[in-house]
């Protein structure tokens, strides 16, 4: 068998993750990057079926019976080839708790895949406030364009967070970050 990575049955192209493949199938590829770190951790995941409403894996630690709630998003977009983003439903807005944190995959190093790792409220505060603020500057009806579907998450340093001055975690502080998934 060969160490080079395998393209998925349907593809052409010979690269893992071409630029064209399809959203769900990188999905998968970052929900069992997720299910995989907690695993190698000793925790117990399940993943959920078929998009459970806003929650992908849920993990427990059996010694402290501590459960979380984890909603992945996976990308290998970067804007401007700098800064990742993630593309997030407006539910977003509505659906934040303690136990639900947010696992943002970037595999557009498939050598060395990240995962940040951002509490729901931080998320929720971030896409609140990036979408305002571009709704205001563009001058467009926030509610309209929530119909659309389509909002970002950023971290600080990208255009989107800072033209508007505005705060978000930094990568550096969210990577790998499995404590806030409180299950210690």
């Amino acid at each position: 068998m060969s160490d080079q990575a395998l393209p998925h049955p349907t593809s052409k192209n010979p690269a893992p993750f071409p630029s064209r493949q399809s959203r769900r199938w990188k999905g998968l590829a970052g929900e069992s990057l997720v299910l995989s770190h907690l695993f190698l951790k000793g925790y117990e995941a399940w993943q959920t079926r078929d998009n459970a409403r806003d929650v992908d894996i849920i993990a427990a630690n059996p010694t402290t019976q501590k459960a979380a709630f984890i909603q992945v998003k996976t990308t290998d977009y970067w804007h401007r080839a700098k800064w990742p983003e993630w593309h997030v439903k407006p539910n977003v807005l509505e659906w934040q708790g303690e136990r639900l944190v947010y696992t943002f995959v970037d595999l557009r190093d498939q050598e060395k895949p990240r995962i940040y790792v951002v509490p729901s409220k931080t998320v929720c505060d971030v896409v609140s406030k990036c979408h305002d603020a571009y709704c205001k500057d563009k001058g467009k009806d926030p509610e309209e364009l929530k119909k659309t579907g389509r909002m970002c998450f950023y971290f600080q340093g990208h255009p989107g967070v800072e033209n508007y001055r505005l705060w978000a975690p930094t990568r550096e502080e969210s990577i790998n970050r499995w404590d806030i998934l409180g299950l210690d």
